[in-house]
């Protein structure tokens, strides 16, 4: 799900009572690996290095397939890059799951924006804002 922090405290208790269970030292590994993407990601993303952070959530989500936030990180970064139909894929799969996602809602509002589908694109981003009110992003697009 993608909460690597958690995961791994709960890996090592795991490991203080059992220090051989070679799943929980593999799994601690991957939860650590997560961690570091995400930080890599991170600062990327403050750098506008797109293309790093699709790179890193590539990663983060081989062993946290189901983690929503790393699929929308991606997505917006696949927008940002000009990789609509990408981009509108993944958020629309995030949609199927959950349809009130306001940050993968944002995601679609976006790639319509750039495409020039301007009044497609508000009425996501207040579709959006309508599920997350205080969705920042989603606010400065409106405008």
């Amino acid at each position: 799900l993608g909460n690597a922090m958690a995961a791994s405290r709960c890996f090592q208790k795991v490991l203080e009572l059992e220090p051989d269970n070679s799943q929980a030292q593999q799994e601690l590994k991957n939860a650590e690996s997560i961690l570091e993407f995400e930080r890599l990601a991170e600062i990327s993303f403050e750098k506008r290095d797109f293309r790093m952070v699709v790179f890193c959530m590539d990663r983060a989500l081989e062993p946290a397939s189901a983690c929503h936030r790393f699929k929308v990180l991606k997505a917006e970064c696949l927008a940002l890059l000009g990789r609509y139909p990408e981009a509108q894929s993944v958020a629309s799969d995030i949609l199927r799951m959950d349809s009130t996602n306001g940050d993968a809602l944002y995601v679609r509002g976006l790639c319509l924006y750039y495409e020039d589908c301007i009044d497609k694109a508000v009425q996501f981003f207040v579709q959006a804002l309508r599920m997350a009110p205080d969705h920042e992003k989603a606010r400065l697009a409106c405008r």
